[in-house]
């Protein structure tokens, strides 16, 4: 559905870029860069918002004069935010090299066949440049576990959902975070091993839920397992702040020991033992 409305945005943006030449339609020009970037990040926020606009922005000024260029800066300007949030640095330039390619190709076929009097061209011309413009997509830019839990968040937004929504974020933040470069071989192992566990977890959930609504024993089970991964990371954070003597009259109040550290790590190896057992009886108190 996502993938589907991308297509739809990105589009719709380049063929009706060459009708953004008064103030309202740059506007609207603007905003639906906005959109399709908050689309493609996959997540609302100031970054894809202010990617999109200037995106929207230098090719409007670039329109006129340097068509192609232009739609491949209007392009990057909607990947830019999932960009920088690769991994990895080939990635980042891949998709980068590809939101350009898309980008100037997208405008080419828009100025092609966009101004098309036959809606049933603009139609073909709109998916057309939609897909063109999604070559970005075909990198993935987040590490393997982020990626396994990000296919299992349906739109239908349940509890659940939100839960592995949740998890998706704080994976993506902790991979490279400073918390996570200073622990111990065997804590970062337990950590891992966890985050594993729940990805399988996610997955067998996803798999149950293509033949019917899921068991509750198992939608509580992956909601009881991000609640405690949040929580070691939130011990890790505080733990590291205090290290470091951060001024923070919220950690005065708060005692935080390597004992509950090893506490948060403990209640992680619990969670991910009982994630491994078929038993529906299962208590989660």
């Amino acid at each position: 559905m996502n993938a589907a409305l991308r297509i739809v945005l990105l589009g719709t943006l380049f063929v009706g870029a060459p009708l953004a030449s008064g103030t309202a339609s740059g506007l609207a020009f603007v905003a639906l860069a906005c959109a399709a970037a908050t689309l493609v990040e996959g997540r609302p926020g100031p970054i894809p918002i202010i990617a999109g606009s200037l995106g929207a922005l230098a090719a409007a000024l670039l329109g006129p004069d340097a068509p192609l260029l232009a739609g491949a800066v209007a392009c990057a300007g909607c990947w830019a935010p999932r960009a920088v949030r690769a991994v990895e640095r080939r990635d980042r330039r891949v998709l980068v090299g590809l939101s350009l390619l898309g980008g100037a190709l997208a405008a080419m076929t828009a100025q092609r066949f966009g101004g098309d009097a036959s809606g049933a061209v603009r139609l073909a011309a709109v998916a057309v440049c939609g897909l063109l413009a999604s070559l970005g997509g075909l990198v993935s830019v987040d590490e393997s576990v982020a990626a396994r839990l990000r296919w299992t968040v349906l739109p239908r937004r349940e509890p659940v959902d939100e839960a592995l929504a949740r998890a998706v974020t704080l994976r993506r933040g902790v991979v490279a975070s400073e918390p996570a470069r200073h622990l111990d071989a065997a804590t970062a192992e337990r950590l891992e091993r966890a985050w594993g566990d729940l990805a399988d977890l996610a997955g067998a959930l996803a798999a149950s839920r293509e033949r019917g609504p899921a068991p509750g024993w198992m939608t509580a089970r992956v909601e009881a397992h991000v609640e405690a991964l949040e929580r070691a990371h939130r011990t890790l954070a505080d733990h590291l702040a205090r290290s470091v003597r951060i001024a923070d009259r919220g950690l005065d109040e708060v005692e935080l020991t390597r004992e509950t550290l090893e506490e948060e790590v403990r209640a992680l190896d619990e969670v991910a033992a009982e994630a491994s057992r078929n038993v529906p009886e299962i208590s989660l108190r």
